[in-house]
């Protein structure tokens, strides 16, 4: 099964939307206020490689350093390794 690497407007619409749903103090931000996060999350994105610049659209492969894998591994944690991609 191949991942959706893509990462657009959209997506980031529908994950405030969601959070806005799950939480009553997201829901009373203001539109400015969204808009800033959505600014500062795309910008966090792009100073760690996670997007190679600020209209790309599709995200970087996390790169897992190898002693978190083993602790990951170690632990059983077979949902965060697909995470991950190391499944």
């Amino acid at each position: 099964m191949a991942k959706d690497t893509s990462f657009t407007k959209m997506d980031l619409n529908s994950f405030f939307t969601r959070l806005q749903e799950q939480n009553d103090v997201v829901a009373s931000w203001s539109d400015a206020t969204i808009g800033k996060c959505k600014q500062v999350l795309k910008k966090t994105l792009v100073e760690n490689g996670y997007l190679d610049n600020s209209r790309s659209e599709v995200l970087n492969p996390v790169l897992l350093d190898f002693r978190v894998k083993e602790a990951i591994e170690d632990s059983n944690n077979k949902e965060a390794l697909i995470a991950f991609g190391c499944m």
